[in-house]
């Protein structure tokens, strides 16, 4: 370490823009598909590299929950840790009744109940989806309610 006074800057702590108005709004205006990736997402506090792997790998114990258990019992989940953890340490996470319900309704109304080794969710040319399509799709959704215009905020 130098021996003069050096500091490292603190800088502003970093707030984000999504309020609890525009999450409520964005999953009542949300197709079936997208509200119950929404719904998933923030009800399990999971990243976008979590949820990648919940709707490729979860699609078999999902369907059994939902069909066993229905809505009404939560639907907890295992995850094995990333970097210093990874595939040592694991830790659960749950989805709990509107989610359930929202995944429930999105197989029955639009994708059919998946089968052994098919994923959660499609997208448009059913393909399981990336994080990239996710983002683009809350993007768009984002710029249909006018929150924000194309370029950002």
């Amino acid at each position: 370490m130098p021996d003069d006074d050096f500091k490292i800057p603190a800088n502003e702590p970093v707030s984000g823009k999504l309020t609890v108005e525009i999450i409520k709004s964005l999953v009542s205006s949300a197709d079936l598909g997208m509200k119950a990736a929404y719904l998933t997402l923030w009800m399990s506090l999971m990243d976008q590299e979590r949820f990648i792997q919940f709707n490729a790998k979860c699609g078999e114990e999902l369907v059994k929950h939902l069909k066993e258990k229905a809505v009404d019992s939560p639907f907890m989940f295992t995850f094995y840790g990333r970097k210093q953890t990874k595939n040592k340490k694991r830790f659960h996470t749950f989805i709990g009744h509107y989610a359930l319900v929202s995944r429930k309704e999105y197989f029955e109304r639009c994708m059919g109940w998946p089968k052994q080794g098919e994923p959660i969710l499609l997208d448009q040319d059913d393909e399981p989806y990336s994080k990239d399509a996710l983002r683009q799709r809350h993007l768009r959704l984002l710029e249909k309610l006018n929150y924000i215009k194309r370029g950002g905020m």
